[in-house]
């Protein structure tokens, strides 16, 4: 059984096009935001492998809540509750993790 590609270059002229885009196109983003999937995907298949679909259901929900923070913080000048509320849920997680877990 062979394993299937995370993505394929199956539209060359569009891939040209996008390592040839400009700095100031959207396009140029889209092999590194591709990159990102993929090695997400690939720890993701890692964590279960190793540590079980438990740790991986602890690191997706931190991944959630730290996004979240992220988007929020990244427009407000001062913290706002609901980023106060992602960041302290944060904390209780790996707060409750095991020492090999964290």
């Amino acid at each position: 059984m062979g394993v299937k590609p995370l993505w394929s270059a199956e539209d060359q002229a569009g891939r040209l096009a996008e390592l040839t885009a400009s700095t100031t196109d959207p396009a140029k983003e889209s092999p590194l935001r591709r990159d990102v999937r993929s090695l997400g995907m690939l720890l993701g298949k890692v964590l279960v492998a190793q540590a079980g679909e438990p740790l991986l259901a602890v690191v997706e929900e931190l991944r959630r809540l730290l996004i979240g923070y992220r988007e929020e913080n990244s427009f407000a000048a001062d913290s706002s509750p609901l980023e106060e509320e992602r960041m302290s849920q944060a904390r209780e997680i790996v707060a409750g993790l095991s020492v090999e877990d964290a």
